[in-house]
């Protein structure tokens, strides 16, 4: 499957989800996949689980789980566990090409998108499995998942400043010592 028309069964079943939920109604994207992916062939819609579940892999980044966790932090007042993150990549997925693109490839545009920080137990992929089980196909194995870069350190401030300054602001902006606490000379 092209990454073409994963992404346009992605757009169909978000548009879906708005035009039945609402605009704010990502959380149904989950609820609406299932009617996309039942048409397609077997073979077809194991390659959609599999884009789906490489998409989700890619945004396993130790910057953008960084990211996520500092706005988490200062907005919801708690971090972001590995299964919050698991939920978050399913949600950004959801998000659309655009949006998934964006903000894989620049994690500090984050802050211009609520949505992805609204996290919710989308179960997309096991909307994907679910339909292939259901056609008694099995679930290729898969390999342990790693970080495709590490999380940054708190304390290195030279890393923030030039690589996410706009995280660096809002953080700064809030508690202006929290850089300062998470050096090592603190």
């Amino acid at each position: 499957m092209t990454d073409a028309r994963f992404w346009q069964i992605i757009a169909e079943s978000l548009e879906r989800s708005q035009n039945t939920y609402g605009k704010d109604a990502i959380g149904q994207v989950a609820a609406e996949l299932p009617s996309f992916v039942n048409f397609l062939n077997d073979q077809e819609l194991l390659a959609f689980c599999q884009r789906y579940e490489e998409k989700s892999d890619f945004a396993y980044d130790g910057v953008i789980w960084a990211v996520l966790t500092l706005v988490s932090i200062f907005v919801n007042k708690v971090g972001v566990s590995d299964d919050t993150f698991m939920d978050i990549r399913d949600n950004l997925v959801a998000q659309g090409e655009e949006i998934y693109d964006r903000l894989v490839k620049d994690p500090d545009s984050l802050l211009e998108y609520q949505e992805p920080l609204n996290y919710c137990e989308l179960y997309i992929e096991s909307s994907c499995w679910g339909v292939l089980e259901e056609r008694k196909l099995s679930r290729p194995e898969r390999s342990p998942l790693k970080l495709r870069r590490p999380f940054p350190d708190w304390g290195d401030i030279g890393f923030f400043r030039a690589y996410l300054p706009k995280i660096y602001k809002f953080v700064s902006e809030r508690d202006p010592e929290f850089w300062f606490k998470h050096t090592d000379s603190a």
